[in-house]
This record gives C-alpha cells, sequence and structure tokens, in this order.
C-alpha cells in the first residue's frame, strides 16, 4: 500500500492541496512552488513505478485522484481567480460555466482508469498540460512586468479557453507522449523541442517561458495528424 510510487502520488496530492490553499489565502509563492512540487512528484510516481515494477490498481486509482485535485480542481480555481479579479461570479452567473473545466477533467482521468495496454500518444489533452496553461496565464497576470499580457485576464476570454481545453480533454485528438527507451520517435523529437522552448524562454522570464511551454505543446500536438498516425492512449 505505501510503496514508493503512492508515496509520490500521495504527495501529489498533498502539494495540489496546498496550492489550492494558497489560492483561498492570496499566497502566490505558495501556489507556485506547490504546483511545481505537484508536477514533480506526478512525474516521479510513474517513473518510479515503472523502474520498480510496482504498478497496481490501487495505483491507478489513487495516481487519478490526487490528478483530479492537483490537475483538475486546482487549475480550474486559477481560472476562476482570474475571472474574480475583474468580475464577480455571484452577480454573473453565466461565468460559472467555467467550472466545466473540473469536470471534464474528471472524465477524462474517469477514461483512462478504463482502458487497458499502452500507446505512444495521448487521446485528449492531458490534464497536466491543461494545468500548465492554466498556471501560465495565473502566473504572468500575478506581475506587472509584461503589461501587455493583461488581455489574457479579460474574463470572456478565460470563460472560452476554459470550454475549449474542456473539450480538448475529451476528443480523440492525438496528444504528444514522451516515454522513456531506446529509439528516436517523433514524440521524442517533439518532447526536446519543448525542453528546449522552456530553455530558450527562461532567458526572457521564468514565467513567460511556462506559458510559451505550455501554449506549445497545444500547438504542436495539433500538429500531429501532419506525421504519423499511430493509436492513442486514452489516459
Amino acid at each position: 500500500m505505501f510503496s514508493l510510487p503512492n508515496i509520490f502520488t500521495l504527495l501529489n496530492l498533498i502539494c495540489g492541496c496546498v496550492a489550492l490553499f494558497g489560492i483561498f489565502y492570496e499566497t502566490s509563492a505558495v501556489v507556485i512552488v506547490a504546483f511545481a512540487l505537484s508536477l514533480l512528484f506526478d512525474f516521479l510516481d510513474g517513473i518510479s513505478a515503472r523502474l520498480l515494477g510496482q504498478s497496481s490498481e490501487l495505483g491507478r486509482e489513487l495516481d487519478s485522484l490526487a490528478d483530479m485535485v492537483s490537475f483538475g480542481i486546482l487549475p480550474t480555481f486559477l481560472m476562476v481567480d482570474i475571472i474574480e479579479r475583474s468580475t464577480d461570479i455571484t452577480t454573473m452567473p453565466v461565468y460559472g460555466v467555467i467550472f466545466i473545466l473540473a469536470a471534464s477533467a474528471a472524465l477524462r482521468l474517469a477514461r483512462f482508469n478504463l482502458e487497458t495496454g499502452g500507446s505512444p500518444e495521448f487521446s485528449g489533452l492531458p490534464s497536466p498540460a491543461m494545468a500548465i496553461i492554466a498556471f501560465g496565464i495565473w502566473i504572468n497576470l500575478d506581475v506587472s512586468i509584461y503589461p501587455t499580457l493583461e488581455i489574457l485576464g479579460d474574463p470572456n476570454f478565460i470563460l472560452i479557453l476554459s470550454i475549449a481545453l474542456a473539450l480538448f480533454m475529451n476528443v480523440p485528438l492525438r496528444f504528444i507522449k514522451f516515454a522513456p527507451g531506446w529509439g528516436l520517435s517523433l514524440h521524442k523529437i517533439l518532447s526536446i523541442l519543448l525542453i528546449f522552448i522552456f530553455l530558450a524562454g527562461l532567458f526572457i522570464s521564468w514565467r513567460i517561458s511556462v506559458l510559451i511551454t505550455g501554449l506549445s505543446y497545444l500547438v504542436l500536438s495539433l500538429m500531429l495528424p501532419l506525421f504519423s498516425d499511430p493509436q492513442p492512449d486514452h489516459r
């Protein structure tokens, strides 16, 4: 039960809860650190499970529950926080549609738990990638270094983007998946390209780099139909 992969998964869950705490109490540093750690622990639980041969049904279910908090509920409230900066959702209930983002993340994770077998790519936008895009927008609105990015804080834009991301998570589109191993596949090449995009963005700002990398993942994935056509993984 308390295997190393499951411990990493629980740490992911805890960090997601801490990040939510940071949003509610307007502590940006807590959100930033906790979200970064959630991504790290999410990566480590999968790697350790494969290396140690400790994959299990319990771990599979636990991973989805942790991801729902860190990469479903958390990014939804990041988007809500952006909207609330200029609009009160309680007086403009139409913006409550944004909670479809959390529901779509839950649906995607539930679909993954019903799938068997591996695949060289994802079917639908992975919830961590969706969370990175939401986080990238949120952290860039938290500073005044790049005032031109304030357009990303428009509540109508955020609502439309959230609906689009919700759809991307649950449509049979192909998305980049990096899998360790020998050989150089298209997905590995694109994953390396994303790493270079992130590193290049650091010369501008780490905040900008996160946003650009998240959006680049979305754009490059949507370009996959121009290349090979393997069967997708519904995770």
